[in-house]
């Protein structure tokens, strides 16, 4: 009984089929983790928001080397950025819909970081499971800065297959898909996916999203 049920698995996949668009992708960062596909679309974009660092920086290091954006990252597990570059700044803190020593929400560092409307941002985002009640938490106004959102998320198939983590994942990407599009999406290896009547879902899926407008 503990099932999502098919039309609601199928209805969500359709929802997020990527759609071609004709600036076309390009790779961001190394070859393998740390590279994303993103728009072809990255002149005017001033920042880039990237929760969940870990030991590799290439995404933000050719971010800054090729567009000069600026990246802010924020990471509690680490000390400081594997390499240092003048266009970062680190907070060692996690993301978080709570504000204490540890954690930040993502209104407040984004605030604090950016002090004016950024315009036209990019949001690079591993957080190993937190994604889901942060981009929940993030408030409309902020969310419609960013141009392009790449997130990773975790537990995609455990999270579907039940009916009340559904419902909690297809809100959030009701609220995604209000503003943007899906234009790549792809499962990532590093984990085995689940089949449950005949319906196979990854574990870890990158998605990379383009703001409508």
């Amino acid at each position: 009984n503990n099932y999502s049920g098919d039309t609601n698995l199928r209805n969500f996949f359709n929802s997020i089929k990527p759609i071609d668009i004709q600036e076309g992708l390009i790779r961001i960062g190394g070859n393998n983790d740390g590279g994303y596909l993103v728009p072809n679309v990255l002149e005017g974009i001033k920042y880039c928001f990237s929760p969940g660092v870990d030991d590799n920086v290439s995404f933000e290091k050719e971010l800054s080397e090729n567009y000069s954006i600026k990246s802010f990252m924020c990471d509690l597990s680490i000390n400081s950025l594997p390499i240092e570059d003048p266009s970062f700044k680190f907070l060692k803190k996690n993301l978080n819909i709570y504000n204490n020593k540890e954690n930040i929400t993502f209104e407040d560092w984004f605030n604090d970081s950016v002090s004016e409307n950024s315009g036209e941002s990019i949001l690079q985002m591993d957080i190993e499971g937190y994604e889901y009640k942060v981009l929940y938490d993030i408030p409309h106004k902020i969310l419609t800065n960013f141009k392009i959102l790449v997130v990773e998320f975790h537990e995609f198939s455990k999270f579907l297959f039940e009916p009340v983590g559904y419902h909690f994942v297809s809100g959030v990407f009701e609220k995604i898909l209000s503003e943007f599009s899906v234009v790549h999406i792809h499962e990532n290896n590093c984990c085995p996916s689940t089949t449950m009547k005949g319906i196979r879902i990854p574990k870890v899926v990158e998605m990379t999203f383009l703001n409508k407008k």
